[in-house]
């Protein structure tokens, strides 16, 4: 039913003060992945990532996150925190000075609704902006019957976050790309401004090919400097040449700068859990 998984775990992993450590989760159309994290030595200690094989539908994937954790009792354990990210295309951004908490129903109205659709609203980490999501209730639902008290947000949230990050650590990239199996996100952050977020469907290079080609048309992004990306790439992948045709400079995200990663092993690249780990950065 999967393919391609990756699982690792900390030989110590049992040493762990386990009300100490956080279980951070990313749900993206076909595949699942998590990180827990120990926070007082803000070190990975355990990993995993699953895709399902194509046919299978969303549903699916919160399916076979079940039965995954009911097979394996490291999930299940009382983790201090528990954050979980859903993938939507259904956000909107409010600015400070125009947001009233009251009005959540009418901001629904800018996005495509479906009636047992949540709506939530999310801070994101550079101030003066609220993202406004809808999420499935069914899947909120089973989340928060399967673990106690998560925190859930959209894939906006973490990977903002996380490109932000590294804006602070010195980066010089203006656009940042996270790849997932059937999407895309883009980031445009410039003078420490985020300019521009957007989340694309794709089936394949061209798809991506187009939608880049946007982006860099209407925004403008420095192509002389580093494109920094992550998710589910690599350099023997069709999208990694397609980027390379407009891009002096490529630059994988390293979640090292917001976990420490150290103890993973050398073949887990640590780009994979760039998202996911912006959720340690999210409250």
């Amino acid at each position: 039913m999967t393919y391609n998984p990756i699982v690792f775990k900390d030989k110590n992993f049992q040493s762990h003060e386990i009300s100490n450590c956080h279980l951070l989760i990313r749900f993206n159309s076909n595949s699942y992945s998590y990180i827990i994290i120990d926070q007082s030595q803000n070190e990975v200690i355990a990993v995993g990532k699953f895709t399902l094989n194509s046919n299978f539908t969303n549903s699916n994937v919160f399916e076979q996150f079940q039965n995954f954790c009911k097979e394996n009792e490291d999930l299940n354990l009382s983790f201090g925190k528990v954050k979980i990210s859903l993938e939507t295309h259904s956000f909107t951004f409010i600015p400070d000075d125009l947001f009233f908490k009251g009005d959540l129903q009418d901001y629904s109205k800018f996005m495509v609704c479906k009636p047992d659709d949540i709506i939530l609203d999310r801070k994101l980490s550079l101030p003066g902006i609220h993202n406004i999501i809808l999420l499935g209730s069914e899947h909120i639902k089973l989340l928060k019957n399967t673990f106690h008290e998560p925190l859930i947000f959209s894939q906006v949230e973490p990977f903002i976050a996380a490109a932000f990050k590294l804006v602070e650590n010195g980066s010089h990239a203006e656009l940042f790309l996270n790849f997932n199996s059937e999407s895309f996100e883009a980031a445009v952050i410039k003078n420490q401004n985020l300019q521009f977020y957007n989340i694309f469907s794709i089936a394949g290079a061209d798809d991506f090919n187009y939608f880049l080609l946007n982006v860099l048309t209407h925004l403008d992004p420095d192509t002389k400097q580093l494109v920094c990306i992550s998710g589910e790439i690599n350099q023997n992948m069709e999208l990694y040449f397609r980027l390379a045709k407009y891009f002096d400079h490529i630059s994988f995200a390293d979640a090292g700068n917001i976990v420490d990663t150290s103890k993973l092993p050398e073949e887990i690249h640590s780009h994979l859990y760039f998202s996911v780990s912006g959720l340690n950065l999210c409250e």
